[in-house]
């Protein structure tokens, strides 16, 4: 019987197998990609929910030297979005916490700075409050 190997073609099996060699990235594999990579090679990553082997994790994730996968990074509880688990490495804050202004920009809080800043609450920011109006400084209140 014939059977034509995944998607290599003009490759028969004739009743014994054909071995190529893995991607460059990859420890083991199922075939020459580097999307099939069950194990990456040292200083690669798999990717999380693939078996692609990268220098990089995406954003939200962590290299894992040991195992070589990224790992998904559990963010401090005010967090939606960050780059590790301290409250000051949020990238994005849940609803009814609001990242803060410089120089705390990467931690979230449940209100604003009381001077010069209001909640926004459809981006989750400490917005600015002063507009500049004929060379005064004016404070809007948002309500």
């Amino acid at each position: 019987m014939f059977k034509l190997l995944g998607n290599i073609t003009n490759t028969l099996q004739l009743g014994c197998e054909v071995c190529l060699s893995c991607h460059e990235n990859c420890a083991t594999c199922t075939g020459p990609s580097n999307t099939q990579c069950p194990t990456c090679k040292s200083g690669f990553y798999r990717q999380p929910s693939s078996k692609t082997c990268l220098s990089t994790c995406p954003l939200t994730y962590t290299a894992n030297d040991t195992t070589r996968t990224c790992t998904k990074v559990v963010c401090h509880t005010f967090c939606s979005t960050c780059t590790g688990t301290l409250e000051t490495e949020c990238t994005a804050c849940k609803t009814e916490y609001y990242l803060q202004p410089s120089p705390n920009s990467n931690t979230c809080a449940d209100s604003c700075p009381a001077t010069n800043y209001y909640a926004n609450s459809s981006t989750n920011k400490c917005e600015s409050n002063r507009y500049y109006c004929h060379s005064k400084i004016i404070n809007i209140i948002m309500i």
